[in-house]
């Protein structure tokens, strides 16, 4: 898993160096930049800023930056809960999309675009889950609170269009599909008195995994946003 994540770092640094270098060697590029509001209302809630630069006539690279904070559903507020339980949420996330417009952007970065975008986003949260304890003498349920570590690595093949309005405001929509891979990792250790335990509050077989392992997702991407133009 080291090994996978080492090779992911260095092919996502390697692509940035390139596309940083191509769009230094076009003197003219413009720049836009586009807050992201409704990334707010995420599953995953994140003040994000995309920055878009032209490179060439017909292509340009857009660079998201985000900060991600929040709570799932907690069954720290509700013991009684069955939803999805997780609190302190933190972290941050990055993309990287390169866009070729298909009509010249000569003039104005506008018209319709493909672009090929790869991201990673690390969070950290509290986790909390009811196990059934196994000792040699007794068994007993405790709520177990632990750290919770998820990488997440994406890459998407996004469609989108963009408008100048005016001089200096832009509108940007777009969609796409692709896949991500998530790395979960936790501190959670079993009790001193433990010889094992086991969940017992399994309510979602999809939600199981969180506690460690690699997972691999498919994924949709989709968003409308305003731009301003410098």
């Amino acid at each position: 898993m080291d090994k996978y994540n080492s090779r992911s770092i260095t092919a996502l640094f390697i692509v940035c160096i390139l596309l940083i270098h191509t769009a230094k060697a076009q003197p003219t590029g413009k720049w836009v930049l586009k807050p992201d509001f409704l990334a707010v209302f995420q599953h995953t809630p994140a003040f994000q800023l995309r920055t878009e630069r032209k490179a060439t006539n017909s292509t340009s690279i857009q660079l998201t930056t985000g900060f991600c904070y929040g709570t799932f559903y907690s069954v720290f507020n509700d013991p009684n809960s069955l939803k999805y339980d997780a609190k302190g949420m933190i972290g941050f996330s990055g993309k990287l999309e390169y866009r070729y417009y298909l009509q010249d952007t000569t003039n104005s970065l506008q018209g319709i675009y493909v672009a090929p975008e790869i991201g990673y986003k690390h969070l950290t949260y509290q986790q909390g889950r009811y196990f059934d304890i196994f000792t040699p003498t007794y068994n007993y349920t405790k709520l177990m609170e632990y750290t919770v570590t998820r990488q997440t690595y994406m890459y998407h093949i996004k469609v989108g269009w963009q408008k100048q309005l005016s001089k200096r405001i832009y509108i940007d929509v777009f969609g796409g599909i692709g896949r991500r891979i998530i790395v979960m990792h936790n501190n959670l250790k079993l009790p001193d008195d433990a010889t094992y335990m086991n969940e017992s509050r399994r309510f979602d077989g999809n939600l199981y995994w969180d506690y460690k392992g690699t997972k691999t997702r498919l994924s949709g991407v989709a968003s409308a946003l305003i731009g301003f133009m410098f």
